[in-house]
């Protein structure tokens, strides 16, 4: 849990002086690996509500609402280190019990992970990834998106079982 809030911490610095990071300059900075660095960055833009301007490599990062007496950016303050510490502090406290790398909740509704039912049952890529959008379709974002995106791993399954 150490490592993991200091790489936190770090990472909500480093977004903080340069909001551009990439995931695989997270990797070289924190030596974590990539799963890992997309998570880390997913919850530090979160916590400092930054959003994507733009597409492709002309795309920029920015805060969407100025947070309520927010600092200085100058990464060397106390004030900027104290702010960090607040919203991580913040962040564990929302976070505690989840962890969205390893054990994401919409992964184990009914007290068993999703990936541990297909590998059980061998059923490879395309059926795998049909039963995980369907097994996820009530408790994560748009169900009619996630059954339709089941239903277009099981028309490929059956386009490749007609070859």
């Amino acid at each position: 849990m150490k490592a993991e809030k200091s790489n936190s911490v770090k990472t909500l610095k480093l977004l903080m002086s340069k909001p551009q990071t990439t995931s695989k300059e997270l990797v070289a900075e924190l030596g974590v690996k990539l799963p890992t660095a997309y998570n880390l960055l997913y919850n530090a833009r979160k916590t400092l509500r930054l959003h994507k301007v733009g597409r492709g490599k002309n795309a920029v990062w920015k805060q969407k609402i100025r947070m309520q007496g927010s600092p200085s950016r100058d990464p060397e303050g106390d004030k900027v280190d104290a702010m960090v510490e607040k919203l991580f502090a913040e962040k564990i406290v929302q976070t505690h019990h989840t962890d969205m790398v390893n054990n994401p909740p919409h992964y184990t509704v009914g007290g068993m992970q999703t990936i541990d039912f297909i590998e059980a049952k061998s059923l490879g890529y395309n059926l795998g990834n049909a039963v995980k959008y369907i097994t996820r379709a009530d408790h994560k974002g748009d169900k009619h998106e996630d059954l339709c995106k089941a239903r277009w791993y099981i028309n490929r399954e059956i386009a490749k079982l007609s070859k």
